[in-house]
């Protein structure tokens, strides 16, 4: 394989399972990728929940499952409106939302926080990948992808996703996942072929990706104690989007950032960047919000340097790691976490 190509593989797959680097543009339909500014989109569609929130926030309950089935076929075009830079500061992409002026963030004004550990804290910046979901089971599926397109070219494809799989194992943040899976199969992959299995792995989209037991609820119960919500992660901004909406979650967040349109690989956390734009898409500031995730040198780190409250939750393949000084909190998973901040 020629050292360019390798080169360009190893910087997709540093961050395999949050999407393709920043200096990779998508699609056309992406204005986010081709200003390389955009850092927030709104909320698409209302994600069911009603079954879980008390009966007395039934109106709440009904925004949340007006436009279900919205989330679980999610669109191929998740960015529809930028907005003209301001000066000194980034511009914003809009995704359209689909729900009634009556919806939840409507509602949500009229609910009074209730009595609460965090009482100051008024949104939340969570995390996705191994968070809110398990991040092997969107792997899983890319590589599987992968694999069917490495079968087009005549590689062996069971052996070849096996490989895939191995590699990914000892660490998927590693880089190099598909170059080095070519090794192991004994394939000497050109750049044609290379290029097509990177297109492969960044053209996956799942119709549906399962949160984690129990996310679904303490989202509602965080929406329903007047809590705000913003998703913070790294990654290929169309990817990303897409992840929230499969998951059916996006009608509990206001905003999803996604570091790489915010200037490509070198404002991905723990950078203080994508965190302080999230603070500044919600209209808060930085000492009422939490940040909840599951990397102690990424989601933790960042928000220390964005001088925000930071719980670690051990979940997905980081759960191991030892946490870092300054954490307000670790807890088992995330809804754990929702328990802690919302004890009375």
């Amino acid at each position: 394989m020629a050292a360019g190509t390798a080169g360009h593989n190893a910087a997709v797959d540093d961050n395999l399972g949050q999407g393709a680097p920043a200096d990779h543009r998508p699609s056309e339909n992406t204005a986010a990728n081709r200003s390389g500014k955009t850092v927030t989109h709104r909320s698409a569609s209302q994600s069911t929940a009603a079954d879980h929130a008390p009966s007395q926030h039934a109106a709440v309950d009904r925004s949340l499952s007006e436009t279900a089935a919205a989330d679980r076929s999610p669109s191929q075009s998740t960015v529809t409106e930028v907005r003209a830079a301001t000066a000194g500061g980034p511009s914003i992409s809009v995704q359209p939302r689909r729900t009634r002026a009556t919806g939840y963030l409507a509602v949500a004004g009229d609910l009074a926080p209730r009595d609460r550990r965090a009482s100051d804290v008024e949104a939340i910046l969570c995390d996705l990948d191994d968070t809110l979901y398990p991040q092997a089971a969107w792997l899983d599926g890319a590589w599987s992808a992968v694999a069917a397109a490495g079968a087009r070219w005549g590689v062996e494809e069971r052996a070849f996703l096996a490989a895939l799989r191995a590699d990914a194992a000892v660490g998927s943040a590693r880089g190099g996942i598909i170059d080095r899976a070519l090794v192991d199969v004994g394939v000497g992959g050109g750049a044609e072929l290379v290029a097509e299995l990177l297109a492969a792995f960044r053209a996956y989209r799942p119709v549906r990706l399962e949160p984690y037991p129990g996310v679904r609820e303490a989202l509602v119960r965080l929406r329903v104690a007047g809590v705000r919500l913003a998703v913070v992660t790294d990654g290929d901004v169309e990817v990303q989007a897409w992840k929230v909406r499969a998951l059916g979650l996006s009608a509990f967040f206001e905003c999803v950032v996604v570091s790489d349109a915010l200037g490509g690989r070198g404002v991905r956390k723990p950078s203080a960047v994508p965190f302080l734009a999230a603070v500044e898409g919600l209209g808060v500031r930085p000492e009422r919000c939490v940040v909840v995730g599951d990397r102690p040198e990424k989601d933790v780190m960042g928000a220390l340097g964005a001088d925000i409250r930071a719980v670690r939750v051990k979940t997905g393949e980081y759960r191991q790691v030892a946490d870092v000084a300054g954490t307000w909190h670790t807890a088992a998973d995330f809804p754990a976490a929702v328990d802690w901040l919302l004890r009375e």
